[in-house]
């Protein structure tokens, strides 16, 4: 028992019984293969609700299974160090030398050391994308090699703080690539205080069974398939679905029926080895999104308030440099050279748009070089100061 919420345990649960599943068990999708793993993030303030403290169960869960059965090659490969877009495709291209899967479990209890600015910027979300599709990257050179991965399978659970989306992603990522590939399980407060934790028999007992039923759900193998009922459930609500909600949630509703299905498989396995997706795992799945999708609107509505507030001040930076430095016309370089470390580059540029739009500068072009012509009687009216001479 933790002071985590319970429902972190649900969701940390479920990244679990994925993780240990990879590509043995798939759904047919056209002619190719819909596979139940996820990006699971447990969002929370720092230190409030100890996302750390609900994947170390995952993590020691995990391990348990490993030294307590008698497997000649582990199933599962699980990955906690340090992160980097090369470190993970050239572990992938091992696995999948290995096994002929390159399927691995990712645990990042600290989101941000991995996925920062910089790792946006050198293109790591991109085989993130692809490894959660399932779908192969096709080689990343580095010195001391060439690493393909034609068969990946990534389960990821992270945690992090809300101020992690102002600080890495650009203005738009809530609209699409990554983040509505990510389920982000929000939460204010923990549910309870626990002064000493303490494992009683009781709890033993619980997390024994556990250990054994993930073991068996490491063992299954082989194509889930609908049931009648279910496949005419799904297709009716996807054919009938409207999006009605906010406009920062519509990128997740997007993809919020291949989440359900996804879900939906974890729970054919978990209630039967049958390998058959019934209409009450369809109904619990498209339950647990509809109860997730209120803590990720609250999640969303905030993020995009906070990036609006950051969008003004970026716009006064920008502002209060061409005034102080007497700017009456500069180049884009220049810009770029002042603020780059402060910023993004799509983020700059939508700044410079906005001025333009707004009259406050005029863009030419001289050669290649893009250059801007400033009105500086407006700048000064924006900042509420005297124009400079």
């Amino acid at each position: 028992m933790t002071e985590a919420p319970d429902f972190y345990h649900v969701w940390v649960g479920l990244s679990t019984i994925a993780a240990v599943l990879g590509r043995k068990v798939k759904l047919a999708w056209g002619d190719d293969w819909l596979y139940p793993n996820l990006y699971v993030v447990l969002v929370a303030g720092s230190a409030t609700c100890k996302k750390s403290s609900a994947i170390m169960v995952s993590q020691r869960m995990l391990q348990r299974v490993l030294d307590v059965t008698d497997w000649l090659e582990p199933p599962y490969t699980l990955f906690t160090a340090h992160l980097t877009k090369e470190v993970l495709i050239q572990r992938l291209s091992e696995i999948e030398a290995l096994r002929g899967d390159g399927e691995l479990i990712v645990h990042a209890d600290e989101l941000g050391a991995c996925l920062d600015r910089d790792a946006y910027k050198a293109g790591f979300f991109e085989p993130l994308i692809k490894f959660y599709d399932c779908t192969p990257w096709g080689s990343d050179t580095k010195t001391q090699g060439t690493y393909p991965v034609d068969r990946p399978c990534v389960n990821f659970l992270g945690g992090t703080i809300p101020t992690w989306f102002q600080d890495v992603l650009p203005k738009g990522a809530l609209e699409g690539g990554l983040v509505p590939r990510m389920l982000f399980i929000y939460a204010e407060n923990p549910d309870r205080r626990i002064a000493i934790p303490t494992m009683t028999p009781k709890l033993q007992k619980i997390r024994d069974a556990l250990d054994i039923g993930l073991a068996h759900v490491a063992e299954l193998e082989g194509e889930i398939t609908f049931s009648d009922e279910a496949r005419a459930m799904y297709v009716e609500d996807y054919e009938n679905a409207h999006f009605t909600g906010p406009e920062y949630m519509a990128a997740y509703w997007g993809r919020k029926y291949t989440h359900a299905l996804k879900l939906a498989m974890l729970f054919s396995v978990i209630y039967s080895d049958e390998l058959i997706l019934r209409r009450e795992h369809y109904v619990l799945a498209m339950r647990f999104l509809d109860e997730l999708e209120g803590s990720m609107s609250r999640l969303f509505s905030m993020i995009t308030k906070a990036s609006a507030a950051e969008r003004g001040q970026s716009i006064i930076k920008i502002a209060r440099w061409i005034y102080d430095n007497g700017h009456k016309e500069f180049s884009y370089r220049q810009v770029m050279q002042r603020f780059v470390r402060e910023t993004t580059v799509l983020q700059l540029r939508a700044d410079l748009e906005a001025f333009s739009e707004g009259g406050y500068l005029k863009k030419q072009s001289r050669g290649r070089a893009l250059h801007y012509e400033v009105d500086m009687t407006a700048i000064a009216k924006m900042l509420g100061e005297e124009l400079l001479e």
